[in-house]
């Protein structure tokens, strides 16, 4: 064992994660790391209800100060226990897996760009959240101005919940589905986050505001649709 920890990912059917998950958490001590299966909570419309979903469906992560021969060995030795095709991405960096200790079919090139320091601690987040972010809530910003189009430009401020240490990685969010996406890719499949985004309002209500929210949790100012009916009728 190298004594420093780092992060192993396993790509898996989905049907089979379980599998692996039980196979991590029984050989590997609990001082010597921990596997999570990244997890998040969202809004599901239909069921008017918060709900839990994998974020990398297929994908285990593992902490662990085991190096990576170590890793495989345990993986080879359960294998009959997994029972399913998977792969080990790398994560920390760009690296080429040794053939010597390796399943033939899995002897090649498994490579990830280098995670920054930013999305690391995003990963940490969801370890030490035993895997499972929870719905973070905020609102949409518009103050900010592109210098070359003089266009406003979306911002969107987290106010509550996990994803407010990693607002500056939200790069789009889905309001009508609470859903946030994030800069962050793990072999092509985006991060997303669930996220309720409420009017600015809500937040910083002024004396004449009078804040409605709807059966599916959507909220709008009365008196400002009030003004802006009357300015259209003029």
């Amino acid at each position: 064992m190298t004594g420093e920890f780092r992060y192993y990912v396993f790509y898996i059917l989905d049907a089979q994660q379980h599998k692996l998950m039980n196979v991590l958490k029984k050989h590997i001590p609990e001082d010597h790391g921990e596997a999570f299966y990244p997890c998040m909570e969202y809004y599901r419309r239909g069921d008017k209800a918060v709900k839990i979903r994998a974020i990398f469906p297929g994908y285990v992560f593992l902490y662990t100060d085991w190096n990576i021969k170590e890793v495989h060995q345990l993986i080879r030795m359960h294998r009959p226990e997994i029972n399913s095709g998977m792969r080990e991405l790398g994560l920390a960096e760009r690296r080429q897996i040794d053939p010597d200790f390796l399943f033939e079919e899995e002897a090649e090139l498994f490579d990830l760009p280098d995670i920054t320091d930013e999305e690391k601690s995003f990963i940490d987040t969801l370890r030490e959240g035993n895997g499972l972010l929870e719905m973070s809530s905020g609102y949409e910003d518009r103050l900010y101005q592109d210098d070359k189009n003089k266009k406003p430009v979306k911002k969107w401020i987290v106010m509550e919940g996990p994803l407010m240490a990693f607002q500056d990685m939200i790069v789009e969010v889905d309001k009508h589905n609470r859903k946030a996406f994030l800069e962050l890719e793990i072999n092509g499949r985006q991060a997303q986050a669930g996220f309720n985004c409420f009017p600015k309002a809500h937040w910083y209500p002024s004396e004449d505001s009078r804040i409605a929210r709807l059966d599916d949790g959507s909220e709008f100012d009365i008196n400002e649709l009030k003004r802006s009916i009357m300015t259209v009728s003029k």
